[in-house]
């Protein structure tokens, strides 16, 4: 009776354990397509203007201010970062990229979030990576909050007429800004 017993509950242990694993298989699905759907999504909300004290790169000053105003009929291409995070500073290179290829164009700006890493190690970062684009600090937090941005790296494409077109969370590569870059140049012309 003991063995058979066993038998019984080992029967429900396993039957429970396939439930369970169903349902984190399940779990994994649903979070995988959610992140898919809001890795890149489509927006048409209006952007907001905003000034920024810019660190030393290879085109701007140290100090130098960069304003932002969605009246200037320009293509702007805005990503949130900060030092510490790995998949930020992982897509930079390609950000700095995209402004070489495009600076005639558009207008790329890298806007640190101030907390967790400071300024300084947000200069120090920038310096040692030697680029090029527009990049400060977000010393208030206001342009993040403003911007409703709640995961980094965050990427928004606004186009000439001041809407935010697409807002990127995640790491992007240099052909899914081009893609989205070169269908706002085209809409522009």
């Amino acid at each position: 009776m003991n063995l058979q017993l066993m038998k019984t509950k080992l029967g429900n242990l396993n039957k429970l354990l396939e439930i369970y694993t169903s349902k984190f298989l399940l779990s994994i699905l649903i979070l995988i397509i959610f992140l898919i759907s809001v890795a890149c999504s489509e927006t048409t909300s209006t952007s907001y203007p905003f000034e920024l004290t810019l660190y030393e790169t290879k085109d701007y000053s140290d100090g130098q201010k960069y304003v932002f105003n969605p009246e200037d009929k320009k293509p702007t291409v805005v990503n949130f970062w900060f030092p510490s995070c790995p998949p930020c500073i992982s897509e930079m290179p390609d950000i700095d990229s995209i402004y070489l290829e495009y600076k005639n164009h558009i207008d790329v700006i890298g806007i640190q979030l101030i907390g967790i890493d400071s300024v300084s190690d947000g200069k120090r970062f920038v310096s040692e990576g030697e680029f090029s684009y527009a990049i400060g600090g977000d010393l208030e937090g206001d342009i993040v909050v403003r911007y409703d941005v709640a995961l980094f790296p965050t990427t928004l494409f606004i186009d000439q007429t001041g809407t935010v077109v697409k807002s990127w969370q995640g790491i992007i590569t240099k052909p899914e800004m081009e893609k989205i870059i070169n269908s706002m140049i085209n809409v522009e012309d």
